[in-house]
């Protein structure tokens, strides 16, 4: 499990699904500042939450875990606006 992989990986579902860190926030019922740290690498959502994740996006937990992503497209999801 690699932590940046996940957090890159969390960042382009976001982005991908057109929703702010707050808007995920409250989707999820959750602090934004929540939302942040899983995306800056500092946490990974718990359990429940990779549920309710996997389920709003239509993906597996496994998915969000592993994501089967090339390295070199790493640097593709730190360009996402």
């Amino acid at each position: 499990m690699n932590r940046n992989m996940i957090s890159k990986y969390l960042q382009f579902l976001r982005k991908r699904n057109n929703y702010t860190q707050d808007d995920l926030a409250k989707e999820l019922g959750i602090s934004r500042q929540a939302v942040s740290k899983w995306e800056t690498g500092l946490t990974i959502p718990d359990l429940e939450v990779l549920l309710t994740i996997s389920k709003l996006y239509d993906i597996s937990i496994n998915d969000i875990l592993e994501p089967k992503i090339l390295p070199q497209k790493i640097t593709d999801f730190e360009q996402i606006v």
